[in-house]
Protein backbone atom coordinates (compact mmCIF):
# COMPACT_ATOMS: atom_id res chain seq x y z
CA UNK A 1 0.00 0.00 0.00
CA UNK A 2 3.07 2.32 0.70
CA UNK A 3 4.46 1.52 -2.49
CA UNK A 4 1.51 1.93 -4.53
CA UNK A 5 1.12 5.47 -2.64
CA UNK A 6 4.89 6.46 -3.68
CA UNK A 7 4.35 5.22 -6.84
CA UNK A 8 1.50 7.44 -7.69
CA UNK A 9 2.89 10.21 -6.99
CA UNK A 10 5.85 9.44 -9.20
CA UNK A 11 3.25 9.02 -11.97
CA UNK A 12 2.02 12.51 -11.00
CA UNK A 13 5.46 14.41 -10.87
CA UNK A 14 6.59 12.86 -14.06
CA UNK A 15 3.01 13.98 -15.71
CA UNK A 16 3.67 17.17 -14.29
CA UNK A 17 7.48 17.26 -15.48
CA UNK A 18 6.22 16.54 -18.96
CA UNK A 19 3.46 19.09 -19.17
CA UNK A 20 5.65 21.90 -18.36
CA UNK A 21 7.84 21.25 -21.53
CA UNK A 22 4.45 21.47 -23.57
CA UNK A 23 4.44 17.38 -23.92
CA UNK A 24 0.46 16.16 -22.90
CA UNK A 25 -0.55 12.88 -21.60
CA UNK A 26 -2.77 10.81 -23.99
CA UNK A 27 -2.13 13.10 -26.91
CA UNK A 28 2.01 12.84 -27.23
CA UNK A 29 2.41 9.71 -25.27
CA UNK A 30 0.82 7.16 -22.91
CA UNK A 31 1.94 5.63 -19.77
CA UNK A 32 0.93 2.40 -17.93
CA UNK A 33 1.88 0.94 -15.00
CA UNK A 34 1.76 -2.20 -13.12
CA UNK A 35 2.74 -2.43 -10.00
CA UNK A 36 6.72 -1.11 -10.54
CA UNK A 37 6.80 -1.79 -14.04
CA UNK A 38 6.21 1.37 -16.42
CA UNK A 39 4.79 0.89 -19.92
CA UNK A 40 5.42 4.56 -21.95
CA UNK A 41 3.83 4.59 -25.68
CA UNK A 42 5.45 7.24 -27.68
CA UNK A 43 5.80 8.56 -31.21
CA UNK A 44 9.33 9.79 -31.49
CA UNK A 45 13.02 9.31 -30.29
CA UNK A 46 12.71 13.22 -28.86
CA UNK A 47 9.55 12.15 -26.68
CA UNK A 48 11.30 8.79 -25.76
CA UNK A 49 14.36 10.93 -24.41
CA UNK A 50 12.18 13.49 -22.53
CA UNK A 51 10.24 10.89 -21.23
CA UNK A 52 13.09 8.93 -19.55
CA UNK A 53 14.70 12.21 -18.58
CA UNK A 54 11.18 13.06 -16.32
CA UNK A 55 10.17 9.34 -15.19
CA UNK A 56 14.55 9.32 -13.40
CA UNK A 57 13.60 12.77 -11.85
CA UNK A 58 10.76 11.72 -10.27
CA UNK A 59 12.21 8.55 -9.13
CA UNK A 60 15.57 9.87 -7.76
CA UNK A 61 13.72 12.04 -5.50
CA UNK A 62 12.47 8.60 -3.69
CA UNK A 63 16.24 7.62 -4.42
CA UNK A 64 14.47 4.99 -6.92
CA UNK A 65 16.31 3.93 -10.50
CA UNK A 66 15.25 2.57 -13.37
CA UNK A 67 16.90 -0.53 -13.72
CA UNK A 68 18.42 -0.64 -17.26
CA UNK A 69 18.89 -4.66 -17.58
CA UNK A 70 15.47 -4.71 -17.48
CA UNK A 71 14.56 -1.87 -19.72
CA UNK A 72 13.40 -3.42 -23.03
CA UNK A 73 12.25 -1.49 -26.41
CA UNK A 74 9.58 -2.44 -28.87
CA UNK A 75 8.32 -1.21 -31.79
CA UNK A 76 5.16 -1.55 -33.70
CA UNK A 77 2.84 -3.95 -33.69
CA UNK A 78 3.41 -4.49 -30.41
CA UNK A 79 3.76 -8.30 -29.54
CA UNK A 80 6.22 -9.37 -26.71
CA UNK A 81 8.40 -12.69 -25.73
CA UNK A 82 5.54 -13.28 -23.04
CA UNK A 83 2.85 -12.98 -25.31
CA UNK A 84 4.57 -15.24 -27.83
CA UNK A 85 5.80 -17.89 -24.97
CA UNK A 86 2.01 -17.83 -24.20
CA UNK A 87 0.83 -18.50 -27.24
CA UNK A 88 2.72 -21.31 -27.88
CA UNK A 89 2.30 -22.68 -24.65
CA UNK A 90 -1.29 -22.23 -25.38
CA UNK A 91 -1.31 -24.42 -28.67
CA UNK A 92 0.97 -27.21 -27.20
CA UNK A 93 -1.79 -27.46 -24.55
CA UNK A 94 -4.37 -27.90 -27.51
CA UNK A 95 -2.49 -30.47 -28.73
CA UNK A 96 -1.62 -32.40 -25.79
CA UNK A 97 -5.42 -32.29 -24.86
CA UNK A 98 -7.05 -32.89 -28.26
CA UNK A 99 -8.16 -36.44 -29.20
CA UNK A 100 -5.29 -37.50 -30.80
CA UNK A 101 -4.10 -38.55 -27.00
CA UNK A 102 -6.73 -41.20 -27.39
CA UNK A 103 -5.85 -43.05 -30.22
CA UNK A 104 -3.41 -45.27 -28.35
CA UNK A 105 -4.36 -47.60 -25.26
CA UNK A 106 -1.95 -48.02 -22.40
CA UNK A 107 -3.67 -51.15 -21.09
CA UNK A 108 -3.11 -54.74 -22.10
CA UNK A 109 -5.98 -56.63 -23.78
CA UNK A 110 -8.61 -57.04 -21.65
CA UNK A 111 -9.69 -60.12 -22.93
CA UNK A 112 -6.70 -61.97 -22.68
CA UNK A 113 -6.14 -65.24 -21.32
CA UNK A 114 -3.91 -64.76 -18.54
CA UNK A 115 -4.42 -64.58 -14.89
CA UNK A 116 -6.08 -61.56 -13.07
CA UNK A 117 -3.16 -61.20 -10.92
CA UNK A 118 -0.94 -60.85 -14.38
CA UNK A 119 -3.25 -58.36 -16.06
CA UNK A 120 -3.07 -56.40 -13.18
CA UNK A 121 0.77 -56.15 -13.07
CA UNK A 122 1.19 -55.68 -16.22
CA UNK A 123 -1.37 -52.98 -16.66
CA UNK A 124 0.11 -51.09 -14.11
CA UNK A 125 3.61 -51.55 -15.52
CA UNK A 126 3.05 -50.64 -18.87
CA UNK A 127 0.47 -47.53 -17.84
CA UNK A 128 3.37 -46.13 -15.37
CA UNK A 129 5.91 -46.55 -18.55
CA UNK A 130 4.11 -44.88 -21.04
CA UNK A 131 2.70 -42.12 -18.98
CA UNK A 132 5.96 -41.31 -17.64
CA UNK A 133 6.99 -41.19 -21.24
CA UNK A 134 4.36 -39.06 -22.38
CA UNK A 135 4.42 -36.73 -19.48
CA UNK A 136 8.66 -36.28 -19.82
CA UNK A 137 8.36 -35.22 -23.29
CA UNK A 138 5.37 -32.96 -22.52
CA UNK A 139 8.08 -31.12 -19.90
CA UNK A 140 10.74 -31.34 -21.91
CA UNK A 141 8.29 -29.12 -25.02
CA UNK A 142 7.34 -26.58 -22.11
CA UNK A 143 11.14 -26.45 -21.04
CA UNK A 144 12.05 -25.46 -24.79
CA UNK A 145 9.52 -22.86 -25.03
CA UNK A 146 9.81 -21.22 -22.46
CA UNK A 147 13.65 -21.66 -23.08
CA UNK A 148 13.20 -20.51 -26.82
CA UNK A 149 11.67 -16.89 -25.79
CA UNK A 150 13.57 -16.31 -22.33
CA UNK A 151 10.72 -15.41 -19.87
CA UNK A 152 11.20 -16.56 -16.56
CA UNK A 153 8.41 -19.36 -14.92
CA UNK A 154 7.06 -17.14 -12.94
CA UNK A 155 5.61 -15.27 -15.86
CA UNK A 156 3.70 -18.07 -17.32
CA UNK A 157 2.91 -20.42 -14.25
CA UNK A 158 -0.75 -19.22 -13.80
CA UNK A 159 -1.17 -18.98 -17.20
CA UNK A 160 -0.19 -22.14 -17.89
CA UNK A 161 -2.08 -24.17 -14.69
CA UNK A 162 -4.69 -22.21 -15.44
CA UNK A 163 -5.37 -23.38 -19.11
CA UNK A 164 -4.59 -27.03 -17.60
CA UNK A 165 -6.84 -27.44 -15.16
CA UNK A 166 -9.93 -25.80 -17.33
CA UNK A 167 -9.16 -28.68 -19.60
CA UNK A 168 -8.77 -31.51 -16.93
CA UNK A 169 -12.63 -29.85 -15.28
CA UNK A 170 -13.95 -30.98 -19.02
CA UNK A 171 -12.38 -33.75 -18.48
CA UNK A 172 -13.85 -35.07 -15.15
CA UNK A 173 -16.93 -34.14 -16.41
CA UNK A 174 -16.74 -36.84 -18.92
CA UNK A 175 -15.04 -39.45 -16.69
CA UNK A 176 -18.74 -38.63 -14.19
CA UNK A 177 -20.56 -39.21 -17.19
CA UNK A 178 -18.86 -42.13 -17.97
CA UNK A 179 -18.77 -43.47 -14.56
CA UNK A 180 -22.77 -43.44 -14.10
CA UNK A 181 -23.56 -45.47 -16.93
CA UNK A 182 -24.78 -48.78 -15.15
CA UNK A 183 -22.19 -51.10 -17.61
CA UNK A 184 -18.50 -50.20 -16.75
CA UNK A 185 -16.92 -48.87 -20.51
CA UNK A 186 -12.91 -49.24 -21.02
CA UNK A 187 -13.55 -45.15 -22.00
CA UNK A 188 -13.64 -44.75 -18.01
CA UNK A 189 -10.48 -46.33 -17.65
CA UNK A 190 -8.86 -44.33 -20.78
CA UNK A 191 -9.69 -40.72 -19.41
CA UNK A 192 -8.47 -41.90 -15.73
CA UNK A 193 -5.49 -43.16 -16.83
CA UNK A 194 -4.50 -39.86 -19.16
CA UNK A 195 -5.06 -38.41 -15.86
CA UNK A 196 -1.46 -39.82 -14.79
CA UNK A 197 0.28 -37.78 -17.54
CA UNK A 198 -1.13 -34.34 -16.42
CA UNK A 199 -0.81 -34.62 -12.56
CA UNK A 200 3.53 -35.59 -13.38
CA UNK A 201 2.74 -32.17 -15.97
CA UNK A 202 1.19 -30.05 -13.74
CA UNK A 203 3.69 -30.41 -10.77
CA UNK A 204 6.69 -30.11 -12.68
CA UNK A 205 5.16 -26.43 -13.67
CA UNK A 206 3.94 -25.79 -9.58
CA UNK A 207 7.17 -26.97 -8.94
CA UNK A 208 9.01 -24.11 -10.76
CA UNK A 209 7.08 -21.64 -9.29
CA UNK A 210 6.16 -22.47 -5.70
CA UNK A 211 4.16 -19.15 -4.63
CA UNK A 212 0.25 -18.71 -3.48
CA UNK A 213 -2.03 -18.55 -6.46
CA UNK A 214 0.18 -21.74 -8.06
CA UNK A 215 -0.56 -23.39 -5.38
CA UNK A 216 -4.34 -22.44 -4.63
CA UNK A 217 -4.78 -23.51 -8.43
CA UNK A 218 -2.88 -27.10 -7.48
CA UNK A 219 -5.42 -27.41 -4.76
CA UNK A 220 -8.52 -27.27 -7.30
CA UNK A 221 -7.11 -29.61 -9.43
CA UNK A 222 -6.65 -32.09 -6.81
CA UNK A 223 -9.71 -31.59 -5.33
CA UNK A 224 -11.35 -32.32 -8.84
CA UNK A 225 -9.28 -35.04 -9.76
CA UNK A 226 -10.24 -37.14 -5.93
CA UNK A 227 -13.73 -36.16 -6.62
CA UNK A 228 -13.88 -39.18 -9.60
CA UNK A 229 -11.95 -41.49 -7.41
CA UNK A 230 -14.56 -44.17 -6.66
CA UNK A 231 -12.93 -47.81 -6.68
CA UNK A 232 -14.61 -48.59 -10.05
CA UNK A 233 -11.14 -48.73 -11.44
CA UNK A 234 -8.94 -49.69 -8.45
CA UNK A 235 -5.68 -50.38 -10.37
CA UNK A 236 -5.65 -46.95 -12.26
CA UNK A 237 -6.98 -44.85 -9.36
CA UNK A 238 -4.46 -46.18 -6.75
CA UNK A 239 -1.75 -45.15 -9.47
CA UNK A 240 -3.72 -41.35 -9.79
CA UNK A 241 -3.65 -41.14 -6.04
CA UNK A 242 0.49 -42.39 -5.45
CA UNK A 243 0.90 -39.78 -8.30
CA UNK A 244 -0.45 -36.70 -6.36
CA UNK A 245 1.16 -37.83 -3.60
CA UNK A 246 4.66 -38.30 -5.07
CA UNK A 247 4.11 -34.97 -6.53
CA UNK A 248 3.36 -33.25 -3.46
CA UNK A 249 6.32 -34.65 -1.43
CA UNK A 250 8.68 -33.85 -4.12
CA UNK A 251 7.01 -30.25 -3.52
CA UNK A 252 7.59 -30.56 0.18
CA UNK A 253 11.32 -32.34 0.22
CA UNK A 254 12.30 -28.95 -2.04
CA UNK A 255 9.91 -26.74 0.74
CA UNK A 256 12.44 -27.98 3.40
CA UNK A 257 15.21 -27.03 2.12
CA UNK A 258 14.39 -23.66 1.68
CA UNK A 259 12.99 -22.39 4.97
CA UNK A 260 12.69 -19.20 4.02
CA UNK A 261 9.94 -19.05 1.90
CA UNK A 262 6.57 -18.31 3.47
CA UNK A 263 4.79 -21.09 5.09
CA UNK A 264 0.93 -20.41 3.80
CA UNK A 265 1.73 -22.33 0.40
CA UNK A 266 2.86 -25.47 1.89
CA UNK A 267 -0.14 -25.43 5.03
CA UNK A 268 -2.18 -25.33 1.33
CA UNK A 269 -0.84 -28.27 0.05
CA UNK A 270 -0.65 -30.10 3.02
CA UNK A 271 -4.50 -29.52 3.38
CA UNK A 272 -5.20 -31.14 0.24
CA UNK A 273 -2.34 -34.06 0.71
CA UNK A 274 -4.87 -35.09 4.06
CA UNK A 275 -7.28 -36.02 1.34
CA UNK A 276 -5.66 -39.17 0.04
CA UNK A 277 -6.66 -41.41 2.46
CA UNK A 278 -4.81 -43.18 5.64
CA UNK A 279 -2.56 -44.78 3.43
CA UNK A 280 -1.45 -41.71 2.35
CA UNK A 281 -0.68 -39.62 5.42
CA UNK A 282 2.33 -37.34 5.84
CA UNK A 283 4.66 -38.82 8.57
CA UNK A 284 5.07 -37.13 11.72
CA UNK A 285 9.11 -37.00 10.87
CA UNK A 286 8.12 -35.23 8.02
CA UNK A 287 6.12 -32.66 9.83
CA UNK A 288 8.84 -31.66 12.56
CA UNK A 289 11.26 -31.11 9.56
CA UNK A 290 8.59 -29.09 7.46
CA UNK A 291 7.89 -27.02 10.70
CA UNK A 292 11.10 -26.94 12.98
CA UNK A 293 13.77 -28.19 11.33
CA UNK A 294 15.73 -32.22 11.62
CA UNK A 295 14.08 -31.26 15.29
CA UNK A 296 11.92 -29.46 17.91
CA UNK A 297 14.04 -26.77 19.16
CA UNK A 298 12.10 -23.75 19.59
CA UNK A 299 9.45 -23.38 21.92
CA UNK A 300 5.77 -24.51 20.27
CA UNK A 301 4.33 -21.29 21.13
CA UNK A 302 6.52 -20.23 17.45
CA UNK A 303 4.50 -21.43 15.31
CA UNK A 304 1.48 -19.20 14.10
CA UNK A 305 -2.32 -19.92 14.34
CA UNK A 306 -3.08 -21.39 10.92
CA UNK A 307 -0.09 -23.66 11.55
CA UNK A 308 -1.36 -25.11 14.33
CA UNK A 309 -4.97 -25.83 12.44
CA UNK A 310 -3.39 -27.10 9.76
CA UNK A 311 -1.48 -29.47 11.90
CA UNK A 312 -4.22 -30.59 14.04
Amino acid sequence: IFAEIIFQRIDRDTISYLQKDGIILKKDYDLRRYVDDYFFFYKTETLKKKILESINKSLEFYRLYINENKSEYFERPFISDLTMCKKELLDLINNRFGESRFIKLFFLDQDSDESSIDKVNQIKNLTIYKSSNISNSFIVDIKMIVKKYNVQYKSITGFLLSCMRRRLENFIKIIRKLDSEEEPTMESSKYKTWLLVDIEVIFFVYSMDFRVRPTIIIARIIQKIMSIINDKDIEIESLIIKKIFDGGMTVLKNHEMMKDQSSIEILNLILVLSKLGDDFLISEDRLIRLFFGEEITEPLTSLCYFEWVTLM
